[in-house]
């Protein structure tokens, strides 16, 4: 998954916690809860490896917003309870989403979750997509 698309997600967990439209935070508004939408999104970003002119970016800001933004979370956090709240609960849904990866060992198995999915097999299929297996050594 590329960078932008990690963050993407992130965004879209940010307006969908804090019910805000989607998109929004991408906009020049100085509105408190998209302010706080914009702060949120940017730090989780930051902190999963996300580069800061790709947040800058998506939001139509500089980069140094990102670095403000990363700067004022500790006192942000400690002391701006709405806050606190929203970045603990949009960082607890983005770590569930991250680690609910699923792991394959047997061809089999794979098989067997896209059959409980719902995903046949088809003669003639309308999409098709390619599962590349890595090699773990134990």
């Amino acid at each position: 998954m590329k960078e932008i698309d990690k963050f993407k997600k992130i965004c879209k967990i940010t307006t969908d916690v804090l019910e805000l439209p989607e998109g929004s935070l991408k906009g020049k508004s100085r509105m408190m809860k998209l302010c706080l939408g914009r702060e949120i999104a940017a730090v989780i970003g930051v902190k999963n490896g996300i580069n800061r002119k790709t947040i800058a970016k998506h939001f139509n800001k500089d980069r140094t917003s990102t670095n403000y933004y990363t700067r004022k979370h500790k006192t942000n956090f400690a002391g701006w309870i709405p806050y606190a709240k929203a970045y603990t609960k949009i960082l607890n849904i983005y770590e569930e989403i991250k680690n609910n990866k699923k792991v394959f060992l047997e061809k089999i198995w794979i098989q067997k979750h896209l059959e409980k999915a719902g995903i046949k097999h088809s003669k003639d299929p309308e999409i098709c997509f390619t599962i590349v297996f890595l090699f773990i050594p134990f």
